[in-house]
């Protein structure tokens, strides 16, 4: 079966909308994806992973914590993430 999660950001006014997909092969195989990619005022998806229970999302020069940002969704909200990633880079 094939899930299919629709992710809007809105980021100061402004909608950028990104669709995942999550699909279960078999019970020892998954498939996930991301169907588009959107840069828009400066902000950038740099990377997406997905842990098996939510979607990590690094981004650059996102408001999401300056240069860099990691924000998480689970499907239903956004975490952000980015004050705890910046303190385990600063050690």
């Amino acid at each position: 079966m094939k899930k299919m999660i629709f992710l809007m950001l809105t980021v100061i006014g402004v909608g950028v909308s990104i669709y995942f997909t999550h699909e279960k092969i078999s019970p020892e195989e998954e498939k996930t994806g991301v169907t588009s990619e959107n840069l828009l005022k400066g902000i950038r998806i740099q990377q997406i992973g997905w842990n098996g229970e939510y979607w990590l999302i690094a981004t650059v020069n996102s408001p999401f914590g300056g240069s860099n940002g990691l924000v998480r969704y689970d499907g239903y909200s956004i975490t952000d993430l980015s004050k705890k990633f910046q303190e385990c880079l600063s050690g």
